[in-house]
């Protein structure tokens, strides 16, 4: 009976630190998503901020997203969390932090499912802290534009466009905005 009794507490403890950090993980992504919507539905231009609710929201995903990273280490979400960090950091502005995490998912998860958008996002980070070359560096490196998805075309077009009005070169900007 005693057995009994403390085999189901551990199991018990096992799913329950299980369930914990996907809680705290799902409520990081909750939040993300949030943002993602409220700024969606501002009617946001390149010059306005976004809505301070989307700030918060977008600061909440980055505080669960580093309380499991600091928890839970092993957990599953590591990268996932590393990326929240980074797309939310950048939404806000805060491309040196952004910068930082995507780089880290490069480096430390190169065969996770992230690996390629978080090399486009880099380079659009990278894109805005003017480092041109380096932005360049990343989107050239992504070799074979057929095995990207629509989402990660959309992007690399859309930063390409942006370095291309950058370096005033309107036709191509044009060109590569229709493209994506």
């Amino acid at each position: 009976m005693k057995i009994n009794f403390y085999i189901n507490l551990v199991f018990s403890f096992i799913f329950l630190s299980g369930c914990a950090y996907y809680n705290t993980f799902y409520n990081a992504q909750k939040s993300f998503d949030d943002a993602e919507i409220l700024i969606d539905k501002s009617k946001k231009t390149e010059d306005s901020d976004i809505p301070q609710q989307a700030k918060k929201l977008l600061s909440q995903s980055i505080e669960k997203s580093q309380k499991v990273i600091e928890k839970y280490p092993d957990s599953q979400w590591i990268d996932d969390s590393y990326f929240l960090i980074a797309k939310s950091s950048f939404i806000k502005g805060d491309y040196q932090y952004s910068e930082k995490y995507f780089r880290k998912i490069l480096k430390e998860y190169p065969n996770s499912n992230l690996f390629t958008e978080s090399k486009l996002w880099l380079s659009y980070t990278l894109l805005k802290n003017n480092m041109l070359d380096s932005s360049l560096f990343y989107i050239s490196s992504l070799k074979n534009t057929i095995d990207l998805n629509d989402s990660h075309k959309f992007l690399k077009y859309t930063i390409l466009a942006e370095i291309d009005i950058f370096n005033n070169n309107y036709d191509s900007a044009y060109f590569n905005f229709e493209k994506s």
